[in-house]
């Protein structure tokens, strides 16, 4: 309930109001295997993927969205092509074949979502993963130009944007009875969801969902059909509160951090299929400071507030010795990074060049993997890698 009741207040339903200067469409290029957003503007609306002179066996399978270090959130464009109406158009011209993918703004329910202009301490990017080939890959959008007083004040200023992750795993079907635990429900999705994509499941005859056991809806194929669960011949979505999909009220929804166990029994006639199981789940962005980061995080397997541990962030090195000292926190108080402030007792690093204080562990992990400071960008010499505890 108190998770609920923080998303609904927060302050991502009062979108974008600063009085705009003007707008500008333009196309970020395909290069280093990413779309670096410039920074000509002070907003930035993604709105079209266009790929040019695909290959036959061309597929674009995801993207992802990173601020800095940490991933905000990643799409798997099988699930959008099959959810989501006009989201892929193909086209030919020349004898060449270009493919546009519509950005998923709507349905992400984040709308001018990257605000460039309070940013300034990190790239923002967006990497995809895809097979084939092309001769060229644009991200096309909107720069939005502010008024010099509503630039001034987003740069400094605090907000908070909600928006819909995805989360998703793979499962081979080898039996036409499989009974499938939810691995990823302990572990990314600890948190609220209105239901569960199933994609790729042809021949579904039964479906039953359970909640620590206990049966909490069990449809046939025709209930399905009936019950509009059906998208199309292999996509359904099994509803367990608000019945839209993309949906950002969740007064209805499941709270999965109550739930220990949750398994799908399905019935089918096709085996030896892979199948995506997803569920779409709520966030919010924090941007303070020049820094950005996800508030909850579901990667620990428990809800947490205030500490993001991305998806990709490598395993720190653990022939790296940290000395730990007690010493008493001198300068800033407030953590760019994890965006919180630095209590008596936390424990924190410093860095030697810029003097920024920041909390541990994604600080560490920095670190360990990027060896340099996370604000400054300067080199983190060995040689003072050490864990200060805000004590005498």
């Amino acid at each position: 309930m108190a998770l609920m009741q923080l998303i609904t207040r927060t302050l991502s339903d009062n979108y974008f109001r600063q009085r705009v200067e003007s707008r500008e469409h333009r196309s970020i290029l395909f290069q280093n295997n990413r779309f670096l957003i410039s920074r000509i503007g002070d907003v930035f609306n993604p709105r079209t993927f266009i790929f040019q002179n695909v290959s036959t066996d061309f597929k674009f399978e995801s993207f992802t969205m990173s601020i800095g270090n940490s991933s905000i959130f990643e799409r798997d464009v099988d699930i959008l092509k099959n959810v989501i109406p006009r989201f892929l158009s193909t086209h030919t011209h020349n004898n060449q074949t270009t493919h546009l993918y519509k950005f998923p703004l709507d349905e992400i329910k984040f709308r001018d979502l990257i605000k460039i202009i309070s940013l300034q301490h990190h790239e923002i990017d967006f990497t995809i993963s895809y097979q084939g080939t092309f001769s060229q890959a644009e991200l096309f959008g909107e720069y939005i130009y502010l008024d010099n007083q509503d630039r001034s004040d987003m740069a400094q200023g605090q907000f908070q944007n909600k928006f819909l992750e995805m989360a998703s795993f793979t499962h081979q079907i080898t039996n036409q009875q499989t009974t499938i635990t939810l691995p990823f429900i302990n572990g990314l999705t600890n948190g609220l969801t209105n239901g569960f994509i199933l994609h790729g499941l042809s021949e579904l005859e039964q479906v039953t969902l359970k909640l620590n056991g206990n049966q909490r809806l069990s449809y046939n194929r025709w209930q399905l059909i009936a019950s509009d669960s059906m998208i199309n011949e292999n996509t359904y979505y099994l509803s367990l509160g608000n019945p839209e999909i993309f949906s950002d009220n969740f007064e209805m929804a499941l709270n999965l951090s109550r739930i220990d166990n949750i398994t799908l029994e399905l019935t089918t006639t096709q085996i030896n299929q892979n199948i995506k199981i997803a569920c779409l789940i709520p966030n919010i962005l924090q941007v303070r400071n020049g820094m950005a980061l996800n508030k909850f995080t579901w990667s620990t397997g428990t809800l947490s507030s205030g500490v993001n541990i991305s998806h990709n962030v490598p395993v720190p090195s653990t022939n790296i010795n940290w000395l730990k000292v007690n010493k008493l926190l001198e300068g800033d108080s407030y953590c760019c990074v994890n965006l919180m402030e630095i209590h008596s007792n936390n424990e924190y690093l410093n860095c030697e060049k810029c003097h920024k204080n920041f909390l541990l562990p994604i600080t560490k992990q920095y670190v360990d993997t990027k060896h340099k400071c996370p604000h400054c960008k300067q080199g983190w010499d060995n040689s003072y890698k050490k864990i200060y505890v805000n004590s005498n």
